[in-house]
């Protein structure tokens, strides 16, 4: 067996804090296109770790809270910019930062 390269395995311990996009989705009850629609909206910005060629997204236990949060409020009949707003206190009008990129190791 060869050993993997360093720099291209993901730190274990960082990824056992965190949450896949499948995991998430089935966590929070949402599917992945609504995930990736909330985080095009600025309302959550998951890090990517960066493993050779590929990146993942990855949700830490911060994120999962506030998106459940959101999904609790969407339920209730909020919108979901309105849902945000009245977890994160900011408007989402648009893209709001950026991803985060993660290097493994």
């Amino acid at each position: 067996m060869v050993p993997p390269l360093e720099g291209l395995t993901p730190n274990p311990q960082k990824l056992a804090k965190t949450y896949s996009v499948s995991l998430a989705c089935k966590v929070v009850g949402v599917s992945s296109r609504q995930l990736y629609y909330w985080e095009s909206l600025g309302i959550v910005n998951p890090v990517y770790v960066e493993f050779g060629s590929y990146s993942y997204r990855r949700y830490s236990q911060e994120d999962i809270h506030l998106l459940r949060r959101i999904k609790n409020f969407m339920d209730e009949g909020y919108t979901l910019r309105a849902a945000a707003q009245k977890v994160t206190g900011r408007d989402f009008n648009g893209r709001n930062g950026g991803p985060q990129v993660a290097n493994g190791g």
